[in-house]
């Protein structure tokens, strides 16, 4: 197994939580995880799939790690605490996103948690609608062929290497023109970038029920649409 860290950024809908949170603090919920890959195996709607604790202001990835080991030190259920930005309608917003929570209703818990441990949240805001999300994190991975990776922790997670580093309008765009031009287009695609060996390494991050040949079709198309820009 592989520990990098770095950075994914994707585009997903997000909605403003109003209940199971501290009264007058902003959380977001995304409502579609992967919004490119299409299965019929929904989740528990009581199960968040991501959820984002809006905070006054940017935690760096130490602090959240370390506040979130002082709290889990506390409580009986699991969780995974990472350092994200989210920009909507050109405003930015910091906060700490939360995964693999078991009950939505767990939500104000764990903020009362954290502000116990100095970190103090966003007055409440409603937004609702297409977001940036850019998330710090570690990425375990295993390797796959050549300089691609695969996830140590999930089966249908892949991470192939681009040539060179994209803009996200740009990678917006040349993901259209892939799934226009596979196979199998049934995936969701985020931008990825990681740390390696004092250097920086672009790639996207695709989740869907692919074969070894679905992927690397896959990566010939987005390099050979990255070596036109």
């Amino acid at each position: 197994m592989i520990e990098l860290t770095g950075y994914i950024t994707k585009l997903e809908k997000l909605i403003t939580l109003s209940a199971n949170i501290l009264p007058n603090t902003m959380v977001l919920e995304n409502e579609e995880p992967y919004p490119g890959y299409h299965n019929s195996a929904f989740p528990n709607s009581l199960i968040p799939q991501s959820v984002f604790l809006i905070t006054q202001d940017r935690c760096s990835m130490e602090k959240v790690f370390r506040t979130t080991d002082k709290v889990k030190e506390c409580i009986s259920y699991n969780f995974q605490a990472t350092p994200c930005t989210i920009m909507y309608n050109h405003v930015k917003y910091d906060g700490i996103r939360i995964k693999y929570l078991d009950d939505i209703s767990r939500v104000e818990d764990l903020q009362k948690r954290y502000q116990a441990n100095g970190i103090l949240f966003r007055k409440y805001k409603r937004i609702e609608g297409q977001a940036y999300i850019k998330v710090k994190k570690p990425f375990l991975l295993d390797a796959f062929c050549n300089d691609d990776y695969k996830s140590s922790v999930r089966d249908n997670k892949w991470f192939i290497c681009l040539e060179k580093e994209i803009e996200f309008d740009e990678f917006d765009q040349i993901t259209r023109h892939v799934k226009n031009n596979v196979v199998n287009n049934n995936f969701d695609a985020a931008l990825v970038s990681v740390y390696k060996a004092y250097s920086v390494v672009d790639m996207v991050r695709i989740v869907g029920d692919m074969s070894d040949e679905d992927i690397l079709e896959i990566k010939g198309v987005y390099n050979r649409e990255v070596k036109k820009l």
